[in-house]
């Protein structure tokens, strides 16, 4: 395990699928070799049907961060969406998939579990958070998602989204 380790960290490797007769066990085995932090964010459906979508660091993403202490996920959720998109009137929907990712700060290994909700708000104007190197935003109609992110995203969005227009 320890080679594959290195290998992430070296992003030598993309992704990493981990097969065992308990995956509660062996995901906890993985995360303990990491320093694990909790996010929160959100895809955000408007009322025209159109779902938020930023640019930052040269990549389409949605609008997540860190957990402060003594906050719930979707309350984390929906301060991150409000701060980095400049949106006030956000509601929850739903709950969406986790997504994992790992990245390395101050030479520590970091595993970011990202708790997802679908969000609604009557919104369409966005003002987007330059001091997260948020440069651009979109919103795009559900059936246009995948041809205009896809080859531009990173993986986990990608999964992401794919499996949260299963059920919406």
């Amino acid at each position: 395990m320890n080679d594959a380790l290195e290998k992430i960290s070296k992003e030598e490797i993309e992704s990493v699928d981990v097969y065992s007769p308990d995956t509660d066990v062996a995901f906890n085995q993985l995360a303990s070799r990491f320093n694990v932090i909790h996010a929160g964010g959100g895809l955000v459906k408007n009322n025209s049907r159109q779902y938020l979508f930023i640019f930052r660091r040269r990549k389409w993403d949605l609008p997540k961060g860190k957990m402060d202490e003594s906050e719930s996920t979707s309350q984390t959720a929906l301060r991150e969406v409000a701060e980095e998109c400049g949106l006030k009137n956000l509601k929850i929907i739903s709950a969406l998939p986790n997504t994992y990712h790992h990245y390395s700060e101050k030479e520590k290994n970091v595993l970011k579990r990202t708790h997802w909700f679908l969000m609604s708000t009557d919104e369409t104007e966005v003002g987007v958070e330059k001091e997260e190197d948020i440069e651009d935003f979109i919103w795009l109609e559900k059936e246009k998602i995948l041809s205009h992110i896809s080859k531009n995203t990173f993986p986990n969005i990608l999964e992401l989204v794919k499996e949260s227009f299963k059920v919406l």
